[in-house]
């Protein structure tokens, strides 16, 4: 799927699609490194409910943090 994503060419934009996949698509694009801040807020010990199929436990945190690190640059920071 291409999301037509060109970060580098807008001063922002909101996208409303899954992380894991929206960083994936940077990644294939080339956009390594390009974020100097990244903020997420998963869910902890049931807190919310999501209405989806996605089950959250260590090995989805542990994807979605190592492509946060991915797409953020050297020195950049991510407040998980």
């Amino acid at each position: 799927m291409n999301l037509n994503i060109d970060l580098k060419n807008a001063d922002w934009k909101i996208y409303n699609i899954d992380c894991i996949q929206f960083m994936n698509e940077l990644i294939n694009n080339d956009s390594d490194n390009i974020f100097q801040l990244t903020v997420t807020s998963p869910p902890y010990d049931s807190l919310r409910s999501y209405i989806n199929d996605v089950v959250w436990n260590f090995d989805k945190f542990k994807e979605i943090a190592d492509l946060l690190y991915r797409v953020t640059k050297p020195g950049g920071v991510v407040v998980w």
